[in-house]
């Protein structure tokens, strides 16, 4: 369930006239202002996000495996945590790579 919540932004000089009162905002400058962010720097934020958490994951599975080899766990059973966690580590470094050609280029 998503729960809506208030924001108030003090408005600039010469904006007061604008909003209405002195610290609110109209809700089409606030989506604006979540559209703008969203196209900049959150989009970032949030792939390099995923890569850590696709890396914890991959991490995870690798400790899953671990433990069921000490407790002799069938052998298809490990072999399966370990290629789980393989491949959410190749989805962290895809996601890594991309986000560092995306800010430097391609081949940096």
């Amino acid at each position: 369930m998503r729960m809506a919540r208030v924001v108030r932004f003090q408005p600039l000089a010469g904006n007061a006239r604008e909003h209405g009162r002195p610290g609110s905002i109209r809700v089409a400058d606030y989506t604006e202002a979540m559209a703008r962010g969203l196209a900049g720097d959150g989009r970032r934020r949030l792939s390099r996000l995923f890569g850590w958490w696709y890396f914890c994951v991959g991490l995870g599975f690798i400790l899953l495996g671990i433990r069921n080899w000490m407790v002799r766990a069938p052998r298809w059973s490990v072999a399966l945590r370990f290629v789980i966690a393989a491949g959410f580590l190749i989805l962290a470094f895809a996601v890594f790579r991309a986000e560092r050609e995306n800010r430097h280029g391609p081949g940096n």
